[in-house]
């Protein structure tokens, strides 16, 4: 398998019943790996983007804090920011500072997480949310 952000090859084993391996189940203990509400996909989350994703494999957008689901990327994200959960602590912060340090990978952050790069997009409107 080829990880789609860092392009990295990995091999993943199945359990002999098939299951998840042990590294796997460790990550969705954590919390590093989410299952999609919908699908089960599961999702790692790229650190320095908010927490308004859309799952890979069924198109569902959704809030990795919450779980909580929405109809459009743009209808989530402004129920988030009202709810205080679209960025995890720290996350915008990095996302700023990456931008002012090193332009160029911000936006390959953006890129590789499918966000278009606006360059007169503010982050951290609606009360640094």
């Amino acid at each position: 398998v080829q990880c789609p952000i860092c392009n990295e090859k990995q091999v993943i084993e199945k359990g002999a019943d098939g299951d998840l391996d042990a590294d796997f189940k460790k990550m969705i203990k954590s919390g590093e790996l989410r299952e999609c509400p919908t699908c089960r996909h599961l999702t790692l989350k790229e650190k320095g983007v908010c927490n308004v994703i859309e799952c890979a494999k069924c198109g569902v957008w959704w809030n990795w804090r919450t779980r909580e689901q929405g109809h459009s990327g743009s209808d989530l994200k402004q129920r988030a920011r009202m709810s205080g959960t679209l960025w995890e602590p720290g996350e915008l912060r990095y996302q700023q500072e990456l931008e002012a340090r090193n332009p160029k990978e911000f936006q390959a952050l953006l890129e590789r997480n499918g966000i278009k790069y606006d360059p007169n997009y503010i982050r951290g409107g609606w009360g640094n949310q």
